[in-house]
């Protein structure tokens, strides 16, 4: 799985921008972890602030705005680790996204700073991610990271995050 993983990143590094490596984040971790929604949220820390960037899976519109501190995303972005919920709660999509199954959230970072959040759903009823599916969103995320980071070294950290 994590050879796959490795195989689908490898083009990350020839995209130019944050909303491009979002938008081709977001369905290789779909595909990868077997979601059927991915949502990725860039920091933003003048605001403190997680802002929606892509969505796969699901109509929502960019730029939404939720917290970066609390609920379930925010203990992901602080502690730095993986949280996966059997099932949403409210508070874990800032009611932004499908009701469903498992829900996880992921921390994008490089570094020790913080990038962003990405938060999968699965399908109705599926209750759990497994510990391999865990492991390759945090690859994923990871990649993301450095991505993200290396890109804002190269353009002096303007923030591209709301382009369309």
């Amino acid at each position: 799985m994590l050879v796959d993983a490795f195989e689908a990143m490898q083009d990350l590094a020839f995209l130019t921008d944050s909303v491009t490596a979002c938008e081709f984040v977001a369905p290789q971790i779909r595909r990868l972890t077997e979601s059927a929604v991915c949502l990725v949220y860039l920091y933003e820390i003048n605001r403190d602030e997680l802002v929606l960037s892509f969505a796969d899976g699901y109509e929502l519109s960019t730029g939404t705005r939720v917290p970066a501190t609390s609920g379930p995303r925010g203990e992901a972005a602080i502690r730095n680790r993986v949280v996966v919920l059997s099932e949403p709660v409210e508070e874990s999509s800032a009611n932004t996204a499908p009701p469903g199954g498992a829900v996880m959230f992921v921390p994008v970072r490089h570094d020790h700073r913080l990038f962003g959040v990405i938060e999968t759903h699965r399908a109705r009823g599926v209750r759990d991610y497994s510990g391999d599916q865990q492991q390759v969103a945090i690859y994923v995320a990871a990649q993301l990271g450095e991505f993200l980071s290396q890109h804002s070294r190269r353009i002096g950290f303007k923030d591209d995050s709301h382009k369309r």
